[in-house]
């Protein structure tokens, strides 16, 4: 796995969370697990028109320029034959009163044709 920008760093370099969130299976489908890319743009705007967001092609270039800049944001996307998959997206939330911090996941999303196959 590349290496991830912090605090994401010690979350995500767990074989246990990888396998959480994208299935035990991801070896055996040849799966790797990565950072989005701005390449990514069209097709992330394909998953997110089957969660019911349409139109997002308008201004998805922008977004993920936004998010590859912002520390305290993460999507991380599966790769399958250089094809995206399967995307999560996290937001880190700094707490002034707690050590760490919080993480909301933001978007979820496995492509339709991948679903109920240990992807997600």
């Amino acid at each position: 796995m590349e290496e991830l920008k912090k605090p994401v760093e010690i979350i995500f370099q767990t074989e246990h969370f990888i396998n959480f969130v994208f299935g035990k299976y991801r070896d055996k489908r040849k799966m790797k697990i990565r950072e989005l890319k701005q390449e990514d743009s069209f097709q992330i705007t394909a998953l997110l028109n089957q969660l019911g967001y349409p139109n997002t092609s308008e201004f998805m270039e922008e977004k993920i320029t936004a998010f590859l800049k912002d520390p305290n944001e993460i999507t991380l996307v599966a790769d399958e034959n250089d094809q995206v998959i399967a995307f999560i997206s996290i937001h880190f939330i700094p707490q002034i009163a707690l050590k760490g911090d919080f993480a909301r996941i933001s978007y979820f999303c496995v492509d339709e044709n991948h679903r109920s196959s240990g992807v997600g």
